[in-house]
């Protein structure tokens, strides 16, 4: 069924489009992975249970390679943007396959 819109209505969605467009001309429009908050899973460095007996100050070098690694639960946030597919993931399973790789 085709759904009619008044001209008040295609002129707002018009506008928007054109925002949008602009945004994407200007490098500005950004498709995040999902949404803000929602439940996403961070292989994360534990370096309590190191095999050579490492400590936590260590695992900032290159020694970090040796350390396990754990996967923790949290909400997705801006400063997690730029870690998405690297150590955030959006299910459990991928974030535990990056952890033993």
């Amino acid at each position: 069924m085709i759904q009619k819109y008044s001209i008040d209505e295609i002129t707002k969605l018009l506008k928007k489009a054109e925002r949008y467009e602009l945004l994407e001309q200007q490098g500005r429009l950004v498709e995040l992975p999902c949404s803000f908050e929602t439940l996403v899973f961070r292989v994360v460095p534990d370096c309590s249970k190191c095999n050579k007996g490492n400590t936590p100050e260590e695992c900032g070098n290159k020694i970090f390679s040796k350390c396990k690694k754990k996967v923790m639960p949290c909400l997705f946030t801006p400063d997690l943007i730029l870690e998405f597919g690297k150590t955030v993931f959006a299910t459990e399973s991928e974030a535990v396959v990056a952890s033993v790789s």
